[in-house]
């Protein structure tokens, strides 16, 4: 096919943007055809951009030599020949300068940015930077306002260490431009420029370019002072991008920059959307780093009362009580100073906001006007999450206050005491309902009275509010109230009433739990009516409340109350379930969570059913992501309904946008919970399916654009196993199909892990896979796969630790609070996986010993080790001893070896201040005593030394270290027994030690080892443990007293103890003078046990 010429090409690029599909289609094809000849394609393009007389394929001849040229993998621009390279600098640079349309130069300093960033990394083009810094100082306002668009782009593809040599040259730049007061085009584009810079430094690079602060503050007040409304949202957009992302580099100005954004929010006279991106600043920095308002000590006392007046801006319109749902998608003053305080109190907390919520909140409750009284009861529902600890103290006055509004004669006022109230309710769960439920409920019962719809129904939803996290005793009395006035809004109600009335019932239902079987004959027939009879589109949201409904109830009153429904209500579900339902059909939702509960009120008489559930929920989870990447610069930037976009900087590709449908992955998610409700509810009745889910699901362990589907996927694996596994106990499955299951999962789930970026996530599929090995079992995976994994957790390890102490050096730097805290939860996470990675490897040790300990020492031995050094922290010290216990607990013998660097580490950690340390080295020590070979013996004397020593610290009986203690004292009993034959440990010399430090508490499990080898002792007539002539007795008893009937003995030694005692009991004597070095309640409680029959 010949080449077409410039005016045909032309035509090309033309048809690329006609409405026709078809001719579209076809030009694309031509176009992409062209591609193959670079020279051709990249030359007709910069002919087009450069000289076309229509401005539109001007525009899209930019944009397409931009994805040519760019560095991408499929980049024409390496293609090309020496001449063209050239001519591609040259024109691109000329067509930059000499361009007067401001959308395309704008275009052009895309192309551009995206084009030399590309030479620039590979030092191909030295000579672009200093030449836009020249430019930055031309006369000429466009050739400026080019330079800086540059600069803008550069930022993001070059990021920091791209344009970091020129950062003085930078500064200085902006500086200038910024300071340009004749033209305000540069100066915004010096203000964008800033932003973008600003936002690629690291922390201590921020010093220099402060003093930018005060020009760009400048810029914004040129513009406002102008009217230039959009010019100055602009300028602040730029900023709250700054304050989100890089809130500490306000810090120097942080009084100016906030003294200025709120003279621009209370100015009345301002546009709102100004305004309204003045509070957003605000907040935004505030809640980025709350320490700020150290700095601002009127911060509070000045926004407190401006988002309570901006809730006064609230129209007293007609309509209000006919209109359920807000429809209105304009911000208004209203929504903002609402919105505002809630994330003031969540970001700096109640010991701020309250003593002036309740200054100012006050004042407005004692209006006259409806406004006012609003406001301050909306102010208490924003602020009381955030204020809690504070609120407490006045809770009852809040309450008693919130409840008097109930009567107000304005329904709005009546409105926003019934939301109040819901919020208390949900803010202060637990107590609220406990302690002032003869307040509330009756108030609310009296709301649903209400003359006006809107507030009946508000008040349904309270109850929602009160019932969730409400133990059951306390709507015990209000039960039949509220079920019959919930019942009278169902049946004579508006729609929207109907539907708040049936969310009210189900959370009732769920919150009463069997209480409710005593309703439900009354009930159902309603919500079976609704089913059957609201078939119009208008009433698909009450016929999804309805599913919802009677699915809770279901699973309140169980299987055999709600039985003689069951059978109904599916073959309801399975009608609308095979209706064509519309996209936007609440019903689909609902229907998903409803089939779900219903399976776990039926169990296995669930499973015939599962074949009309499965395919919608299988093709829900099967749901393949619609996402979108372009170019920010692309013209096309009309977002499709429901398509939710994010831009971002990808050095070496600058700003993209992301589009992605997040209803397709919020379905994708829910099918993905709800699969996992069903394996685990049904097990074995869920064989059938396995297969097929697992063929979703397991590549969905590495679903790239949600964490929630990898985390859910990941649980869903050992419950697919555990189904496999009962199927073939019950011969309802082939054995074999376990192995090739765990296969299949193995493979990706080693996949997933290796590149898996969320610490979290990674954490979760860990634990997933030392679940699946439990479920299949010993000897499950073979060598390859073993070692294969420990390559893959080594890789992990190292990763972790590396970014550990990281992250400690950082936190050593840091003096901002939120920072550290940041850095706390960082490290606090990276711990958490490196503990369950040892537990994996704990855990496999145990499964697979033959296979896996070969596997160990070649891969993960000298990681762990190298773990223990001083360097590495307390965390770090634990897990790798921990691991160290596990290597010589399943080693049988074959760690031998590794004693010349085992046992000394467990003797100096034995004495370690860190709790956890001490207990994992002591117990460690334990371990040698028990499974160590007559080579451990020459470590035993000073073995023994550190358990007294530990068992002997003042502070060993402490809370926190009591479970160190434990351990220590069980391995010393371990040295006893497996050791005692050596002269350095004679048991004569260490059980009275052993008994002194008993009884023993902190880890439950040492301990109730630790008094069950007591107890057998003595029931051996052990006299080490009795002395001479019974002289221990008297100790033994206070013993006993402190550990009987608690959780620090299992059912055999609670048994045992009581036998010893009733035995004790029929010799008086020896019981009465024993008991007479017991206190009072020790004497009573041995009293109390021996009472009790001794099978008990």
């Amino acid at each position: 096919m010949s080449l077409p010429n410039q005016q045909e090409f032309e035509q090309v690029l033309a048809n690329i943007l006609a409405p026709d599909n078809n001719i579209r289609i076809q030009a694309e094809g031509y176009f992409n055809a062209a591609k193959a000849n670079p020279d051709y394609c990249v030359s007709s393009l910069l002919h087009t951009m450069r000289n076309s007389q229509q401005l539109e394929l001007r525009s899209l001849a930019c944009v397409l030599l931009k994805k040519c040229i760019a560095k991408t993998e499929d980049s024409l621009y390496p293609k090309l020949s020496p001449q063209v390279k050239e001519k591609v600098k040259t024109d691109l640079i000329n067509a930059l300068a000499e361009e007067k349309v401001d959308n395309i130069r704008s275009k052009l300093a895309y192309t551009v940015a995206g084009f030399v960033s590309g030479l620039i990394e590979n030092g191909e083009y030295p000579e672009f930077i200093p030449l836009m810094f020249k430019w930055a100082a031309s006369p000429d306002a466009s050739i400026r306002e080019s330079a800086l668009a540059v600069f803008n782009q550069l930022a993001t593809y070059l990021l920091n260490k791209g344009i970091a040599p020129y950062l003085t040259n930078i500064r200085e730049m902006l500086t200038f431009c910024l300071s340009d007061n004749q033209n305000e085009k540069v100066r915004l584009a010096a203000l964008e420029a800033s932003s973008s810079v600003i936002l690629i430094l690291e922390k201590n690079q921020f010093a220099a370019f402060q003093d930018l602060i005060p020009l760009m503050l400048n810029c914004l007040a040129l513009e406002l002072n102008q009217g230039n409304i959009y010019e100055a949202s602009s300028a602040i957009e730029s900023l709250i991008e700054i304050a989100v992302s890089k809130a500490s580099f306000f810090s120097k100005h942080a009084t100016q920059v906030m003294g200025a954004m709120y003279m621009i929010a209370k100015t009345d006279n301002l546009d709102d959307s100004v305004r309204h991106l003045a509070m957003e600043f605000m907040i935004s920095l505030i809640e980025t780093a709350p320490s700020f308002v150290k700095k601002l000590p009127q911060f509070v006392d000045q926004i407190f009362p401006l988002c309570m007046n901006l809730m006064l801006d609230l129209e007293d319109e007609d309509e209000w009580s006919e209109v359920f749902e807000d429809d209105e998608m304009d911000l208004t003053n209203y929504d903002v100073g609402l919105e505002s305080l809630d994330r003031l109190a969540l970001s700096i907390g109640g010991s701020l906001v309250q003593p002036v919520a309740f200054k100012v909140i006050p004042q407005y409750l004692n209006q006259s006007t409806w406004k006012h009284k609003h406001a301050g009861l909306m102010a208490i529902a924003q602020t009381a999450e955030g204020c809690v600890e504070e609120y407490e103290a006045h809770l009852k006055d809040l309450v008693n206050m919130v409840l008097s509004m109930f009567k107000d004669e304005h329904p709005r006022v009546r409105y926003a005491a019934i939301h109040c109230a819901a919020q208390l309710s949900t803010d202060f769960s637990g107590q609220l309902q406990s302690q002032y439920h003869q307040l509330v409920m009756p108030a609310l019962l009296g709301a649903m009275d209400d003359p006006v719809s809107k507030v009946q129904s508000h008040a349904a939803t309270a109850i929602v509010n009160f019932v969730e996290d409400c133990e059951n005793k306390y709507i015990q009395p209000y039960l039949n109230s509220i079920l019959n006035k919930l019942l009278q809004l169902l049946m004579s109600g508006r729609r929207f009433v109907q539907e708040q009335s049936l969310s009210a019932i189900s959370a009732v239902a769920d919150c009463s739990e069997q209480l409710f079987q005593n309703y439900y004959d009354h009930i159902m027939p309603f919500l079976k009516q609704i089913l059957g009879n609201a078939t119009n589109k208008q009433d698909r949201m009450l016929r999804a409340r309805a599913i919802e409904c009677v699915s809770l109830i279901a699973v309140a009153v169980g299987k055999e109350k709600f039985s003689n429904d069951a059978m109904s209500i599916m073959e309801c579900f399975i009608k609308t379930q095979q209706s064509n339902m519309e996209n936007d059909d609440p019903q689909a939702h609902h229907l998903l969570q409803g089939w779900t509960r219903i399976a776990r009120c039926m169990g296995q008489d669930f499973v015939p059913y599962l074949k009309f559930v499965m395919p919608s929920l299988l093709a829900s989870a099967n749901i393949k992501p619609e996402v979108v990447i372009a170019d920010v610069d692309d013209d096309d930037q009309n977002e499709e309904e429901g398509m939710d976009s994010v831009t971002i900087s990808i050095r070496g590709v600058g700003d993209k946008r992301i589009s992605i449908r997040t209803s397709n992955l919020e379905e994708k998610a829910l099918a993905c919970s709800m699969l996992y409700s069903y394996v685990f509810e049904l097990k074995d009745g869920f064989i059938d399916y396995v297969e097929e889910v697992a063929k979703i699901m397991v590549p969905l362990l590495k679903f790239a654009y949600v964490e929630e589907i990898r985390e859910t996927s990941g649980t869903v694996m050992p419950q697919l196993l555990s189904c496999v596994r009962i199927a073939a106990e019950k011969k309802k499955a082939d054995p074999a199909m376990i192995k090739q299951l765990l296969d299949f999962i193995f493979e990706t789930m080693l996949e997933s892990l290796s590149v898996e970026p969320e610490v979290r996530t990674a954490t979760i599929l860990v634990e997933s896979l030392l679940d699946c090995i439990k479920v299949v079992g010993d000897q499950c995976l073979n060598v390859d796969q073993l070692t294969r994994l420990c390559a893959m957790l080594k890789m992990k390890i190292l990763a972790s630790a590396t970014k550990r102490q990281e992250l400690e050096k950082e936190n050593r730097q840091e003096d901002d609070e939120e920072e550290q805290d940041r850095i706390d939860e960082d490290q606090m996470m990276e711990e958490q996986f490196l503990t369950t990675v040892a537990e994996l490897v704990g855990g496999i040790m145990k499964s697979h010993s033959a296979t896996f300990i070969p596997c160990f020492q070649e891969h993960l031995w000298d990681t762990y080790v190298n773990m223990l050094k001083p360097e590495y922290s307390n965390d770090e010290h634990r897990i790798s001893l921990c691991v160290i216990c596990d290597y010589v607990e399943n080693s049988k013998g074959a760690c031998v070896d590794h004693y010349k660097t085992i046992v000394p580490a467990l003797l100096a950690y034995s004495q370690s201040d860190s709790a956890e340390v001490r207990q994992a080295a002591v117990y460690g020590l334990g371990a040698c005593a028990q499974y160590g070979t007559d080579s451990y013996n020459p470590a035993v004397a000073d073995s023994v030394r550190a358990l007294i020593t530990s068992i002997k610290r003042s502070d060993a009986r402490v809370d926190v270290n009591q479970a160190a203690t434990a351990n220590a004292v069980s391995a010393l009993f371990k040295f006893i027994q497996h050791k005692g034959h050596l002269d350095v440990c004679k048991p004569v010399e260490l059980m009275p030690i052993f008994l002194e430090s008993l009884p023993v508490g902190g880890d439950v499990i040492e301990s109730k080892i630790v008094h069950e080898n007591l107890v057998k002792m003595i029931t051996a007539n052990n006299p080490l443990v009795l002395g001479e002539a019974s002289s221990n007795l008297p100790r033994l008893l206070r013993i006993f007293s402190e550990i009987v009937d608690t959780h620090l003995v299992n059912d055999e030694t609670q048994k045992q103890i009581i036998q010893i005692l009733n035995q004790l009991n029929s010799q008086p004597q020896m019981m009465q003078q024993a008991a007479s070095f017991l206190t009072p309640d020790q004497i009573s409680k041995l009293s109390k046990a021996i009472q009790r029959p001794a099978a008990e």
